[in-house]
């Protein structure tokens, strides 16, 4: 009787196939990335729209937009010194709360809203050490509408703690507002109003103040939890990133163990120096990405909201004009395309 031979793979033949598998993986694998990349652009792209749906349902039950956030040095940076209703019953007595609380009413944040209220004595008492009635900071609280599912760092922002507090860290947030196209630590800003954003110190911005045009004028941009050394500056300086809640007080808070707390938040972001904006750190994506208005971890851009409502994603070249006049909300000029 004779006996069939089974023939089999030979080890080249084998070897032939891994080959191309590996090669259909390496080609596939970067395929795979980009589409899940796209989902959590979108994704982004729609937390941007979300939060300026929030601000636009604000503005009508307020009329006005919520300030960037309450601050008691009256007459720097705002449009006004009072801070924006609700304010603490003495109206110069800013507490530090930004504009990430304020709206947490129009984006089904009601409890979290009402406990920063109670927590805080109506807004009068500051926020960074109030915690929830089972012992949870305020601040802490993890939003998902405030997080780019592109950015590495999580939810948390490491860069804000505070030594009597457990957890140490704050919630982050990915998207601040558009304080304009100035540095916004000058008291100049008052005498440059053409300069001012929609949200800064104490603003009480109203569609009426925004001679632009709403819809040529960025509201809240997005903003990466990069560093200024991630970022390739050659003289890295800080590394701020947001918080949603607010501002942080220097005595009072601690950056990774370094300097006394700086004052940043989610407050509001800028451009830099008036008359003296630099592209490569002030661009989208700049160098001072920490600081700025537009950076993400998306390829090429940032998504930024419009006052209009509208989301929008910048591009890495976009030019600086294009950007300081998106800044501006009454500066007078045409708007160069973007």
């Amino acid at each position: 009787m004779i006996k069939k031979r089974h023939r089999g793979f030979t080890l080249v033949e084998l070897l032939v196939v891994i080959a191309i598998i590996g090669i259909l993986i390496g080609m596939l694998l970067p395929a795979v990335q980009q589409v899940r990349e796209a989902a959590r652009r979108a994704a982004c792209s729609n937390n941007v729209r979300q939060l300026g749906l929030a601000m636009m349902n604000y503005e009508s039950a307020h009329q006005e937009f919520p300030p960037g956030v309450n601050r008691n040095k009256v007459g720097v940076r705002g449009n006004n010194g009072l801070p924006v209703t609700p304010r603490p019953s003495n109206a110069n007595q800013g507490r530090w709360i930004a504009w990430g609380v304020y709206i947490l009413p129009f984006a089904e944040q009601n409890n979290l809203h009402d406990l920063f209220s109670s927590k805080t004595n109506s807004f009068n008492d500051h926020w960074w050490l109030k915690t929830d009635n089972e012992g949870k900071p305020l601040g802490s609280y993890e939003i998902p509408m405030f997080n780019c599912p592109s950015d590495p760092k999580g939810t948390t922002n490491s860069n804000y703690t505070h030594k009597n507090l457990v957890p140490a860290y704050y919630g982050a947030s990915n998207y601040v507002g558009n304080a304009g196209a100035c540095w916004i630590y000058q008291s100049a800003r008052t005498s440059n109003a053409k300069d001012w954003g929609p949200l800064s110190r104490n603003s009480r911005t109203t569609f009426s103040a925004m001679a632009d045009g709403s819809s040529n004028i960025i509201l809240l941009g997005e903003r990466s939890s990069r560093t200024e050394a991630e970022s390739g500056h050659p003289n890295p300086r800080v590394s701020f990133g947001a918080i949603w809640a607010g501002f942080l007080g220097k005595n009072n808070t601690y950056a990774n163990g370094a300097s006394n707390g700086q004052e940043r938040g989610v407050e509001a972001a800028n451009l830099g120096v008036v008359y003296n904006l630099n592209a490569l750190d002030w661009g989208v994506n700049g160098r001072r990405t920490p600081q700025g208005l537009a950076s993400s971890d998306h390829p090429q851009g940032a998504n930024v909201c419009l006052a209009d409502g509208s989301a929008h994603y910048l591009s890495d070249n976009l030019a600086i004009e294009a950007f300081e006049q998106l800044a501006a909300m009454a500066d007078g000029r045409v708007v160069l395309d973007y």
